[in-house]
């Protein structure tokens, strides 16, 4: 089958958890990904070789930070996007029949399943939440999100079928919905083996993972952690400040130069501290490495990650203050005796995926 593949640029959790799919899907189909996410970032986590065009077609929430969502910014975006969504569906429209495409995958822009609808394409939306599912959360805090809601609902009730992912929103609008499994990248290498061509010794540590908008004003000075640990962060992201004092910062280039995946350290590292979000909790999850998680604001998905965590790993909550102080030597400290839950979870496999999805879109 030749496939559309439609990603969010909302975060790094579309964006990496769609190249496992991808990748395990090109090996046997046609695969486009279209999305405003970096051709190299896709490239970099899909080892398969799929085409990409780059389009915007969803705005998911304006973040000045990954914890801090910003309501009026996102509202305006979302009005825009509305002005502008028959002029977007017309242009996929024409694009996916000139195209030839014969199915259509979302993660989770709603006008892609729009533009499948009226190409005469099924679609299917292969998600843990769907945008009416966030925004509602919202209408509290400002009623313009209602119209959102509203129109995003319609929007994803034209898509065939929903392949559900755990951790999930209800995404009710969507009325025939299937459970995929969890989709997560897994480490290739042994831990022993990254810790010893990272150079990270015998120690503990801890991963600073706060996705692509960094920590911002909750970055602290300094970092207070207990003999024995350090703490690593890769590539270091923009608005982020002071956050090399006490923190090993590890450039992308070197994890190239050394054959290594960003999933590699983490499944090598002692404990992940971070905010939940799908691609970091099922990284973290199917590596079996434990987290410090703190609350990442209003997000609908939040309290079923917060559930997923408790349910699968050793975890403790890091709230804002020590977050922002730095102070986290007790919860790594608490982290070190956590006991592990009796339950697991594990990634699906790319013959799974592959066989699963396929099976679904045929």
């Amino acid at each position: 089958m030749r496939i559309a593949y439609y990603v969010s640029g909302h975060g790094f959790g579309h964006a990496t958890r769609s190249c496992v799919v991808a990748a395990a899907l090109a090996a046997e189909h046609d695969v486009w990904i279209v999305s405003p996410v970096a051709e190299t970032f896709l490239r970099s986590n899909a080892k398969a070789a799929f085409q990409y065009r780059s389009a915007t077609l969803d705005v998911g929430v304006i973040q000045p930070d990954s914890m801090t969502p910003d309501f009026p910014a996102t509202v305006t975006a979302l009005d825009l996007l509305h002005r502008r969504s028959r002029h977007l569906v017309d242009q996929e429209v024409g694009w996916l029949r000139a195209l030839r495409i014969e199915r259509v995958l979302v993660d989770i822009p709603p006008l892609a399943c729009v533009a499948a609808s009226e190409a005469g394409i099924q679609a299917a939306v292969l998600t843990n939440f769907t945008w009416d599912d966030i925004y509602r959360e919202y209408v509290t805090s400002m009623e313009r999100f209602e119209v959102s809601v509203g129109v995003m609902g319609s929007q994803y009730a034209r898509a065939s079928v929903l392949l559900r992912l755990p951790f999930g929103t209800g995404m009710e609008a969507i009325r025939e919905q299937k459970t995929l499994g969890m989709v997560a990248r897994v480490a290739r290498l042994d831990r022993s083996v990254v810790r010893a061509r990272m150079g990270l010794g015998q120690g503990r540590v801890g991963l600073l993972s706060y996705g692509g908008l960094g920590l911002g004003n909750h970055a602290p000075d300094r970092w207070n952690i207990p003999p024995g640990w350090s703490l690593i962060s890769v590539g270091g992201v923009p608005g982020d400040r002071n956050l090399d004092d006490g923190v090993r910062m590890i450039p992308p280039e070197l994890l190239t130069r050394l054959d290594l995946s960003y999933t590699d350290i983490l499944a090598a590292v002692d404990a992940v501290l971070t905010k939940p979000g799908y691609g970091i909790v099922s990284d973290c999850v199917a590596n079996r490495t434990p987290v410090l998680y703190s609350d990442r604001g209003p997000f609908a998905e939040y309290p079923l990650l917060v559930e997923g965590i408790r349910r699968f790993l050793p975890n403790v909550f890091l709230n804002r203050e020590a977050l922002r102080t730095g102070e986290v030597r007790g919860a790594l400290e608490q982290i070190e005796g956590a006991a592990w839950p009796a339950e697991s979870m594990k990634a699906l496999t790319p013959r799974e995926i592959r066989d699963r999805i396929g099976a679904i879109l045929a």
